[in-house]
């Protein structure tokens, strides 16, 4: 049976239960959490983008044992979050495709396919609980802990996760919505904390009112790629830095002059490339593929600057070693390695016991005088936490 959202207004389509789709208008998709949980990382908070997303990855492998393109995985952040994500949705690529594969029909109307516990009502510092039946009649407890976690698993497990989850960090009330399994009524019965069959009875405890769907959930959607198209879009007109589009923008308007609208970014983006690779083409690269424009340009420029012994007054190699070394000898672990290349300035390997300890000596670089940029940083082989840091000297970084 399908049912509707409370807040968002739209039909909520069981895929587990084997529900249909409507007809006609939107609708949002539920699937098993089970097959989409919510799990943690531990990622340094020095890494951005999709640098994160890498070492986020590599975890995810080393903890499951999963081969690297069998699972995805999707950053966990809601509306209005101001730290780095540490959480993520995870799912095997092949359950994914065939979720996608049923709604791929209905274009536009189907307005995200999400896990279970996300569509439950939730406010801050209070946990919801709903017992339901996944298609093969198995009782399932769906639970969000908070705006920041959530889970569905059998009512055994659910019931381990509870305790573990409440030693960590107990909420200020629970919203119990329905009859629960014996064993977890037992055990909220024994709480000295508020537990509520209703959402009126969590306003009148002071609590702000439940709601679901209205913390950026939508946003989670499993149905896109987990990198949003703006994103991507935003990335390659980043890497397009002010000479290249300048040159775009001049051929642009020789032909007439440019209209910029909305509606047409997506085509504009895919007109700018094609000219800025047959720019690159004829004035950098006119042989081999042009993979990345910003690397394969800057090398050419370093190159022809080198030839012809203009590099610059920067400090030398040895002096940006030196320096950075009498940092680094200060904290546990080891520099295994460090190169430089004149278009790629001074690069040292380093092996460090934790993420916390790597953070900790970029501080203390950057405090000494230095540019920091994370290349690399994930999980050795051999333990600890293995890093390619990019340096130089802050009044020569751009």
């Amino acid at each position: 049976m399908v049912k509707q959202g409370k807040d968002s207004g739209l039909p909520l389509v069981r895929f587990d239960q084997g529900e249909t789709l409507p007809p006609s208008g939107s609708f949002i998709v539920l699937v098993d959490g089970q097959r989409a949980p919510l799990l943690p990382l531990d990622l340094p908070t020095g890494l951005k983008g999709q640098a994160r997303e890498r070492v986020a990855a590599r975890q995810l492998s080393d903890m499951a044992g999963l081969p690297v393109g069998t699972a995805e995985l999707r950053p966990f952040v809601l509306k209005g979050s101001k730290s780095q994500w540490q959480r993520a949705i995870v799912s095997a690529t092949e359950q994914l495709e065939d979720w996608r594969a049923r709604v791929a029909g209905t274009g536009a109307r189907c307005a995200a396919i999400l896990p279970d516990y996300l569509a439950l009502p939730v406010t801050d510092q209070v946990w919801t609980l709903h017992q339901g039946t996944t298609g093969d009649a198995e009782t399932t407890l769906t639970v969000r802990l908070g705006l920041e976690d959530g889970f569905s698993a059998p009512s055994e497990l659910a019931l381990v996760l509870l305790e573990k989850a409440f030693e960590a960090a107990p909420p200020e009330a629970i919203l119990k919505l329905g009859a629960l399994d014996d064993q977890v009524e037992s055990w909220l019965e024994g709480l000295d904390i508020p537990v509520l069959s209703t959402a009126d009875a969590l306003v009148e405890k002071g609590f702000a009112p439940p709601r679901a769907l209205e913390h950026g959930e939508l946003s989670l959607d499993l149905a896109r790629d987990p990198r949003a198209a703006f994103e991507a879009l935003a990335a390659r007109l980043k890497a397009w830095r002010l000479p290249v589009v300048l040159g775009v923008l001049a051929l642009a308007f020789w032909s007439g002059g440019m209209l910029v609208q909305t509606r047409e970014l997506r085509e504009a983006a895919r007109s700018v490339r094609v000219d800025t690779v047959a720019e690159v083409r004829r004035h950098f690269v006119p042989t081999g593929p042009v993979l990345d424009i910003r690397a394969q340009v800057s090398r050419v420029l370093a190159a022809q600057t080198s030839a012809n012994g203009q590099e610059g007054d920067g400090p030398k190699p040895l002096d940006l070693l030196k320096q950075a070394s009498a940092v680094i000898v200060d904290y546990p672990g080891a520099l295994t390695s460090s190169s430089y290349q004149p278009q790629g300035g001074l690069t040292v390997d380093l092996l460090m016991p934790d993420f916390a300890t790597l953070d900790q000596l970029v501080g203390a670089l950057e405090q000494a005088g230095l540019a920091v940029a994370i290349t690399t940083a994930g999980t050795a082989e051999e333990g600890g936490v293995a890093a390619v840091l990019e340096l130089a000297a802050k009044g020569a970084a751009q």
